[in-house]
């Protein structure tokens, strides 16, 4: 029997998400000899785009930032046009104390506003004078933004936003790892407003004036930009629906064992993976690294998207959708009006929600089937409508048992002990995913180019 001689390459990326792929397209514009190995059979991990029954639904992500420049800059790079969400966008609502109300969008509707009570205004107001945390303690969200803000700010607004985007709780939330910019500004100025003012100056000094701030997508979905992406890697560099069963240190580097039977023998290794499967791989080879990374928790999710008759909703869906605070006591967190946002997400006389349900405070609904998990999205969605009799006309389903990582108290500290690690017992290993600094696109594009940089550098170095 043949010896299985493995194929020698400078560098492995292991997952093919928006990470893995960033940092292969780096380091193939360098001309680096590379393999990316990913276990599922697409690109893109969880930015997914499906079209069915004249639906344009996202498995993952729905949008993201124009004010994002290492994404926008990297579409550029790829010749890839964005696509801008109508005016609606702007606006956002809370489904709070039985009814939709709109989100203020400046000082003038934030004084009318009921999202807020009397008491709840002025005791924001009073943010710049709330003297600074002593010392260096850590914080939660929920104590900081209590202590800086108010409890009515932490109910109402800031545990709301938490829920859009961490799916998370403000208390188990590291302020410090998830809202850095809030704990800078109070340390260097004593308080948020003004280290807010602060920080708006000097980024008029330092050059032009950013692009407006927008929400994007393409026309296809979300998924044309992994597709560009695997589209730029060199021929035969992608390897779908293969898995990496055994990493292993060698005195020329790691050599990898596939599902394939193949191996790989590579000078340095970007884990592109979640953390636990990152923990998995590197076990073998160094506890000190797969222990913080195991403590790494991530929030189930599961994303509902809806089709519904237009003239069954009796709202004018003039946004980009809501949020549900906690105090309200509906299992659901929030819905995006996708059709509200772009022009053909679904079919004439019909609209799309996406909806969210689950979280760091209802891990329960990852053993839901399917079918509950819909028929309760849709109960809520008949509550918040104030429509009892509200049916659907296309429904999808998508779950997440690990979707986002949550960057709890510690988080600094994990993140810490884990460079220390890799340093010093696996120079030539890079890791990179949204369980670091950011679960934003935006994020994961500069964490994979990061990573890339960090190779890159490494390779230089070691092969002279």
């Amino acid at each position: 029997m043949a010896e299985n001689v493995p194929t020698q390459v400078d560098v492995v990326i292991i997952g093919a998400g928006l990470c893995g792929l960033t940092a292969a397209h780096t380091l193939a514009q360098s001309g680096r000899n590379l393999a990316v190995i990913e276990a599922s059979d697409t690109p893109g991990g969880v930015i997914r785009s499906v079209s069915e029954e004249g639906y344009l639904v996202e498995a993952g992500p729905t949008t993201f930032q124009s004010t994002g420049q290492a994404l926008i800059g990297l579409c550029q790079t790829l010749n890839l046009l964005p696509v801008s969400a109508t005016p609606a966008a702007k606006k956002r609502y809370l489904f709070l104390k039985g009814r939709l109300t709109p989100l203020p969008m400046n000082p003038i509707q934030f004084i009318t506003s009921p999202v807020l009570s009397w008491q709840g205004k002025a005791r924001l107001v009073q943010e710049p004078w709330i003297p600074p945390h002593p010392g260096n303690q850590q914080e939660s969200v929920a104590a900081f933004v209590r202590r800086r803000l108010g409890p009515e700010v932490l109910e109402n607004l800031v545990g709301p936003f938490l829920s859009g985007v961490y799916a998370g709780d403000p208390e188990a939330l590291s302020v410090s790892a998830t809202f850095p910019r809030l704990t800078e500004w109070e340390e260097s100025a004593g308080s948020i407003v003004r280290g807010a003012i602060r920080a708006r100056k000097q980024s008029k000094k330092a050059g032009p004036p950013k692009a407006p701030y927008a929400l994007m997508s393409f026309s296809g979905g979300m998924a044309a930009l992994p597709q560009r992406l695997a589209e730029t890697l060199p021929p035969g560099s992608l390897r779908l629906s293969t898995r990496v069963q055994a990493l292993e240190k060698t005195n020329k580097g790691f050599l990898l064992k596939l599902s394939t039977g193949e191996s790989l023998e590579a000078q340095a290794v970007v884990l592109a993976t979640p953390a636990q499967a990152a923990a998995s791989l590197l076990e073998p080879l160094s506890s000190d690294l797969t222990t913080p990374l195991r403590n790494i928790p991530y929030a189930p999710i599961a994303v509902v998207h809806f089709g519904f008759e237009r003239q069954n909703i009796p709202h004018p869906l003039d946004g980009f959708g809501f949020l549900v605070p906690r105090t309200q006591k509906l299992p659901l967190l929030g819905s995006i009006w996708g059709s509200s946002l772009f022009s053909n997400r679904a079919p004439a006389g019909h609209v799309l929600f996406s909806s969210f349900i689950g979280g760091a405070l209802q891990p329960e609904v990852a053993q839901w089937s399917d079918e509950q998990i819909a028929e309760q999205v849709l109960s809520d969605l008949r509550q918040v409508f104030q429509a009892p009799g509200l049916t659907t006309s296309y429904r999808r389903v998508f779950r997440y048992p690990a979707a986002i990582p949550q960057y709890e108290l510690g988080h600094n500290a994990r993140l810490k002990a884990m460079a220390e690690a890799l340093t010093q017992q696996l120079p030539g290993v890079f890791l990179t995913g949204n369980y670091l600094k950011g679960v934003s696109l935006n994020d994961c594009v500069l964490q994979g180019q990061q990573a890339a940089q960090a190779a890159e550098a490494y390779l230089r170095i070691d092969l002279g």
